[in-house]
């Protein structure tokens, strides 16, 4: 059993998936999850994951306020700050205590957009709003319906890994995304 604390508030959790930058798990209402992100022990992996948070939580905000696409997502309740994650009673270490997000549950197995080309029409609208990166994108269908999770404005890894072929340090690949993508993710 999961503890995590925002807002003042404590909420058990259980867990319910992860990937490669974060765990997901649901929250004790039944009808919420909340995505957390996993820790990285260099500066530039932990750069990495706090940029990709960034383009998350714009995206969702993007398309959840968006008369025509909010209705392809879960609803989207917004970013928290964490004060504690707790793992029976204990503190857990490998996921990173800052910034995560609330989303509703769907209770349905989610696949990869890229295995089907009408989820990869549908989410290439979000391309028209500013969300570029949907390549990781998963989808479900309900009733006939589409909803789409794991989506950014960029995708900051391959962005990285684009800058890199320049031969560059991880401090100059680094301050050329912000330059390049500082905009978009509101670099405070």
């Amino acid at each position: 059993m999961y503890t995590v604390v925002y807002d003042k508030k404590a909420r058990t959790a259980t867990y319910l998936n992860n990937g490669v930058y974060g765990e997901i798990l649901l929250l004790d209402d039944g009808k919420t999850v909340i995505k957390l992100f996993k820790k990285r022990e260099r500066i530039f992996e932990q750069f990495i994951v706090d940029s990709t948070i960034k383009s998350e939580i714009n995206a969702y905000e993007i398309v959840s306020s968006h008369d025509l696409l909010a209705k392809y997502i879960p609803n989207f309740f917004g970013a928290v700050q964490l004060t504690a994650i707790l793992h029976n009673n204990k503190p857990v270490s490998h996921l990173y205590c800052s910034s995560a997000y609330l989303l509703e549950y769907i209770n349905s197995p989610f696949e990869k957009v890229a295995c089907s080309s009408k989820a990869k029409e549908i989410i290439s609208l979000f391309n028209h709003v500013g969300v570029l990166y949907t390549e990781d994108a998963d989808y479900c269908e309900i009733e006939q319906f589409y909803k789409f999770i794991d989506f950014g404005i960029v995708g900051v890894k391959e962005a990285l890994e684009d800058i890199s072929m320049y031969g560059l340090s991880d401090e100059e690949k680094i301050d050329n995304f912000q330059r390049k993508f500082g905009k978009e993710l509101l670099w405070q």
